[in-house]
């Protein structure tokens, strides 16, 4: 079985769902820190991944102005929260770094988008350097969208 059926099967009822969900998410969680692993190494350090062409058998990156530029330093965070790996910690750190830069970008509207999901929901289990950037992003979030002023801070 793969795929979706070996998905199916592990959280069937009568297969004890929870130590068989407990499993399934181990699996995927290894699975996807070994394949942001890779990503990891094919793309340049100063990029962020967009998507691969298999036409053109190529990666297609985007700088850290594109809207979904903060979701593989995000995604990075979560596979490191559950796996503790601190390879994808150290991968995570580094796209942030390049990331950063964009925290006082205006040229459209979709910082959120860039800054707020890598940065959102911070984790005790993460790193305290990455807890204070995100604080610092979503307060400058909120002030710019408006859901508090920065008056009342």
């Amino acid at each position: 079985m793969t795929g979706t059926s070996s998905f199916l099967a592990k959280a069937q009822p009568g297969r004890n769902t929870r130590d068989g969900m407990k499993q399934l998410i181990d699996e995927q969680f290894s699975f996807a820190a070994k394949q942001y692993k890779v990503l990891a190494k094919t793309v340049p350090t100063n990029v962020m991944p967009r998507y691969y062409d298999p036409k053109k058998n190529k990666l297609v990156t985007s700088s850290t102005k594109w809207w979904c530029s903060g979701f593989f330093p995000g995604t990075l965070l979560y596979i490191y929260e559950y796996t503790k790996d601190t390879g994808i910690l150290s991968e995570a750190k580094n796209r942030l770094a390049i990331l950063e830069k964009e925290k006082h970008f205006t040229g459209n509207h979709d910082l959120g988008f860039m800054m707020f999901c890598s940065c959102s929901k911070p984790s005790t289990a993460l790193p305290t350097e990455i807890i204070l950037i995100t604080k610092t992003v979503t307060w400058l979030l909120m002030v710019l969208t408006g859901t508090i002023s920065a008056i009342t801070i």
